[in-house]
């Protein structure tokens, strides 16, 4: 029985080129298993991240946004940018808008816990309390840097935002 050893792709031939790449690979593999919250840093896997946006601002209410930046993310990195125009605020549709379009994340500045739950019963994770602008936000998603925050939103007993954002 041999034993075949992969060749080891490099730029160089030289000790420095070997160990950077050795090292590159060791990031690589720490970045993927640091964080499964993060599904984008699978290996082959995409993952559509919808980011509720006024101008290039993340919107502080995700329903009453102008529209959406969606991010097609593969292997932590952004491949795709598009922006969808929201269809308007009617309650329950949202959740279903965006599931039809493949998003896996959404991330907002605020949203009540009814659109919340409607999300997840759609697949979509959440993530709110971001702020800032949707590229850089996006960016910080995928590196791992960006920490969910408290709702700008504040619905009370489940009615609708007072629309002061």
């Amino acid at each position: 029985m041999s034993l075949a050893l992969k060749k080891v792709p490099r730029s160089g031939t030289g000790w420095y080129d070997r160990w950077f790449y050795f090292l590159s690979r060791i990031c690589v593999v720490r970045l993927y298993a640091a964080n499964d919250m993060h599904r984008a840093a699978r290996i082959g896997e995409i993952m559509k991240i919808a980011i509720a946006q006024d101008g290039n601002r993340v919107s502080e209410h995700f329903g009453h946004c102008q529209g959406y930046a969606i991010f097609d993310v593969e292997e932590s990195i952004i491949y795709r940018r598009d922006d969808l125009p929201s269809p308007g605020h009617e309650p329950g549709r949202l959740p279903v808008f965006l599931a039809e379009h493949g998003v896996d994340l959404i991330i907002a500045g605020g949203m009540g816990p009814r659109a919340v739950d409607l999300f997840r019963e759609n697949g979509i994770n959440v993530l709110l309390g971001i702020g800032g602008n949707v590229d850089y936000v996006a960016q910080d998603y995928i590196a791992g840097r960006l920490s969910p925050g408290k709702s700008s939103c504040h619905h009370e007993d489940g009615g609708e935002c007072d629309g002061a954002h």
